[in-house]
């Protein structure tokens, strides 16, 4: 049996003013300093067990809180979500030496937004002029206080032959249903 618990802290403060031929290419709200934190605690439990000699399961769960608080101009947006993250695995032995397995796994994801995406900022794409209208391919970019953390499903199933020569062959089965 594996317990934790994780702790992180993150912070970017940021003031950015954009000049071109001495005249400044953004409105002086945006020269605005920009501050973005976020908290994000992870408690976790997981444990390993031999079922039978050919079989052998993993179980667990994590628990994630995320806390972030972005100001601004425009004032100070803060946000919170919590994530039930499960895991199961398992592992099938399709033979007594355990060269032939089968692999399955279904489990639950979280990511957090990177804190740059979390910045109510407007950015111009530096390839271009501030006359000149940008592509789809570059743009012009802007962040969300009010983004929340990418969660996942995913599951998969796989076959492997472990080689004599020390190979392996696998076969396998992904599905993956992102949310945010």
């Amino acid at each position: 049996l594996v317990a934790g618990w994780d702790l992180e802290t993150r912070r970017r403060h940021e003031l950015r003013r954009l000049f071109e031929g001495g005249t400044e290419m953004l409105t002086p709200s945006q020269g605005q300093p920009f501050d973005v934190q976020a908290l994000r605690q992870v408690g976790f439990l997981q444990d390993e067990w031999s079922v039978s000699p050919r079989l052998s399961a993993l179980l667990g769960v994590r628990s994630e809180v995320l806390r972030t608080q972005s100001a601004g101009p425009t004032g100070v947006l803060q946000a919170r979500s919590a994530t039930a993250t499960p895991v199961a695995q398992f592992r099938w032995a399709l033979d007594d030496k355990g060269s032939d397995l089968l692999r399955g796994s279904a489990s639950r994801t979280s990511r957090a937004p990177d804190l740059s995406s979390l910045m109510g900022r407007y950015v111009l794409n530096g390839s271009y002029d501030r006359f000149t209208a940008n592509t789809p391919l570059s743009p012009d970019s802007a962040g969300n206080p009010a983004l929340q953390p990418e969660s996942a499903w995913a599951l998969e199933l796989a076959v492997e032959r472990h080689l004599a020569g020390g190979g392996v062959l696998s076969v396998g089965l992904f599905h993956r249903r992102i949310d945010g």
